[in-house]
């Protein structure tokens, strides 16, 4: 059972965003306020039931000038246990929103995903991205991008300022970056391509791999290789 949720809002100066039972989409674009879409969707074993799991899902949404805050969503007390693990895995159980914001691209953007996938594009002002279980993309970027993951992967291309990656565990790839470059991985392979500042990696475990870095480059790494 499924229920769409559209929402407007004023433009504040930074957007704070954060889902834990679905996708996560944040996307610049020309315009000046701010389009929230949401697809709730809900397991039920009749329509009845459904409705009525549909009717207790939220999402909270709250803006004033400096900050709009978006999610967590507000959930069924019944969902199943480790849900968010169950989803990582490609078991969808229980309620799930997926969640796509537009904003103006000079808005700055915090984004917090619990478990799934999150992608956010085409925002000129600072980005930081934060993901428990899950993979991370992030392009077309005009400012710096910070992205911290625990499980999962993290793809970022075409960012025009420096960029920052701190991974527990998940693939590293880094494409077309304007700026510096500095990636902490403890576990996974980290690819760095195409950089225009300095490169500093420190790989506990997993292959390096470093192609057309044109400023300064720094590899530590106490388990793996470097290419």
């Amino acid at each position: 059972v499924q229920r769409m949720v559209e929402e407007h809002a004023v433009t504040p100066r930074r957007l704070i965003a954060e889902n834990r039972a679905g996708d996560l989409v944040i996307v610049g674009e020309e315009r000046d306020d701010v389009l929230i879409t949401a697809q709730i969707t809900v397991d039920a074993e009749n329509e009845r039931d459904g409705r009525a799991r549909l009717a207790v899902v939220r999402l909270p949404i709250a803006g004033s000038k400096d900050a709009l805050v978006i999610g967590p969503p507000e959930l069924p007390r019944d969902e199943p246990p480790l849900v968010h693990v169950l989803r990582h895995l490609g078991i969808n159980k229980g309620a799930q929103i997926a969640i796509r914001i537009a904003v103006p691209m000079d808005v700055m953007v915090r984004a917090v995903q619990r478990a799934g996938s999150v992608r956010v594009s085409r925002i000129r002002a600072a980005a930081e991205v934060e993901v428990y279980a899950g993979a991370a993309q992030v392009s077309d970027m005009g400012g710096h991008v910070r992205v911290a993951t625990r499980l999962g992967s993290a793809t970022l291309a075409d960012i025009r300022g420096d960029v920052m990656v701190d991974s527990q565990a998940g693939r590293v790839q880094a494409e077309r970056v304007g700026g510096a470059l500095r990636v902490t991985a403890r576990r996974g392979t980290v690819i760095a391509r195409d950089v225009a500042g300095a490169v500093d990696v420190d790989a506990r475990g997993g292959k390096v791999v470093l192609e057309d870095i044109r400023g300064a480059a720094r590899v530590r790494t106490r388990a793996g290789s470097v290419e």
